[in-house]
């Protein structure tokens, strides 16, 4: 899959090279800017969050260590599969002294939690824009991953697979079980990222000369675009989310390519600015206790019911 949307896009560019072209040739600088600054913002919101997702697993870390550990962890995800992103950031955050059996879990649940709430962003935003829809198909699947997917997360569930788990592998799965309304608090926190990633590539659109770019319509596309890259093994997605965007963004298929890769390269440089800031603040450890939740650190960013 992963080859065929990246040759898709190839094919594309190679269709539409001169109208490309002269696209970018001309972009406004002022809003291409305004992306970068609405795409740095929206990463450096998931990078924060994930402190919150720490703290449902019981764990704890300093906001401006989460913003660290994020970006340098988050290159791993150019790497094949979307498995290494969560890899890298829990191997930081583990070296970094908080215990394995919170690391590794808060990364995952902070991005099942984040393409949770793209899925919901998509939900508020579908219904405005349904009279626009030529194919109501991708949205509507994006829709059924909410209740899914919060579904899934439900103390119940998240007990039952551990349970089983412990069972197959035959050994104790030291990992907390987090309430079901901090989980649902995490999702909604998320959401203003997805805010500013839709504004970003909004941004990008609105820099190419004479293309119409409905704010919704984009908006969607760019949640469809983002979880599509996500759920493939591609290297941050790529190709898949191009293609995706390319295909459900409604523009023409030159205008189309053009604001999908300027996109791309937008938030690639986020990254690699990010984790270049980032590297020089990684060395720093937390104590176990602060790790731990201890209440002599304070209160945690979020903190868990035990009812579920």
């Amino acid at each position: 899959m992963t080859i065929a949307c990246a040759a898709f896009i190839v094919r594309v560019l190679m269709d539409d090279w001169a109208q490309v072209s002269d696209l970018l040739g001309n972009a406004s600088w002022a809003w291409l800017a305004i992306a970068l600054l609405c795409a740095a913002a929206a990463m450096s919101i998931i990078a924060w969050t994930w402190a919150d997702a720490l703290a449902v697993m019981g764990g704890r870390m300093r906001r401006g260590q989460a913003l660290a550990w994020y970006y340098v962890g988050e290159i791993a995800k150019y790497l094949p599969g979307s498995i290494w992103a969560a890899v890298g950031r829990g191997e930081i955050a583990r070296r970094r002294g908080v215990p394995a059996p919170q690391a590794y879990p808060s990364v995952f649940l902070s991005l099942i939690a984040l393409y949770l709430a793209a899925a919901l962003t998509g939900a508020v935003l579908f219904p405005f824009d349904l009279a626009h829809s030529r194919d109501a198909g991708p949205a509507l699947a994006l829709l059924l991953l909410v209740p899914l997917g919060l579904g899934a997360l439900h103390p119940r569930v998240i007990g039952a697979v551990i349970e089983f788990a412990e069972r197959v592998t035959k050994r104790s799965i030291p990992i907390r079980i987090p309430a079901w309304r901090a989980t649902v608090v995490l999702v909604l926190r998320y959401v203003p990222a997805w805010i500013g990633i839709a504004l970003a590539t909004w941004c990008v659109a609105l820099a190419l000369p004479d293309v119409d770019a409905p704010l919704l319509r984009l908006s969607l596309a760019t949640v469809l675009s983002w979880t599509a890259g996500f759920v493939t093994p591609s290297p941050g997605g790529a190709g898949v989310r191009e293609a995706v965007f390319v295909a459900v963004s409604g523009l023409a298929s030159g205008p189309a390519v053009a604001v999908a890769v300027t996109a791309r390269l937008i938030f690639v440089l986020v990254d690699v600015v990010g984790a270049l800031i980032g590297v020089p603040f990684t060395g720093r450890r937390v104590r176990v206790a602060d790790s731990l939740g201890s209440p002599a650190s304070g209160p945690s960013p979020i903190v868990a019911d035990e009812e579920g």
